[in-house]
């Protein structure tokens, strides 16, 4: 048998362009018709600019001012949504590490100072349970300045994740403006209490390398 089989036979017109490749090339198209948008160029002085050799600066080959318009308004909209995710990745960065912050914080608003009661425990041969129970009057009490501090710097989260979140709007959520004001609440509430007026003073260092151990 002579001749080519079917599979072999080569398709008609030279073959067709993998969708890589169009892909590829409809992104450059794009890119390169944002920027001459991007130096005023108007879509017929591109469309002429298109047809020149890659070179000198055009496609190497036609292109409509439709298209050439289509082209690089979808480059503008690709930017558009690359800068919403970067923006949104951020956010959510920030939003993690005020999370962090915050349970850090809310720590130090118990009386209590777990992390050096614990290792007064430790030392009699307890738990933290046992002693609590047992020898309630040797727990290791945490300074009033530092609860207030920290419900103080509790707020200024409060208010930086509203800020990040855009909730000052008139449309900010329910949720959001309990937790704000709980926090406010029992700023106000301890301050009280204590006879003090709260400072946004900053819990030390070794006051959370303590809370760590």
């Amino acid at each position: 048998m002579t001749g080519m089989s079917k599979k072999s036979k080569p398709p008609k017109g030279g073959g067709t362009m993998p969708q890589d490749l169009i892909a590829d090339a409809i992104a450059k198209e794009e890119r390169w018709a944002y920027e001459r948008r991007v130096d005023a160029m108007t879509t017929r002085a591109m469309a002429d600019l298109a047809r020149q050799p890659i070179e000198n600066g055009g496609l190497g080959r036609e292109m409509s001012t439709t298209t050439l318009a289509r082209r690089a308004s979808a480059y503008r909209k690709s930017l558009i949504l690359e800068e919403s995710e970067t923006r949104d990745q951020h956010r959510g960065l920030e939003l993690e590490r005020l999370d962090r912050q915050e349970r850090a914080l809310y720590s130090f608003l118990d009386p209590v100072d777990q992390a050096a009661s614990n290792l007064v425990a430790i030392q009699l041969g307890m738990t933290l349970e046992q002693f609590t129970r047992a020898r309630p009057a040797l727990l290791v009490m945490r300074a009033d300045k530092i609860r207030i501090a920290a419900l103080a710097q509790l707020r200024g989260v409060s208010e930086s994740r509203r800020k990040l979140l855009g909730l000052d709007a008139p449309t900010e959520s329910s949720l959001t403006v309990t937790t704000i004001d709980s926090t406010d609440a029992a700023l106000a509430d301890l301050a009280e209490q204590l006879g003090k007026t709260p400072t946004p003073e900053p819990v030390s260092k070794a006051h959370r390398q303590d809370e760590r151990q």
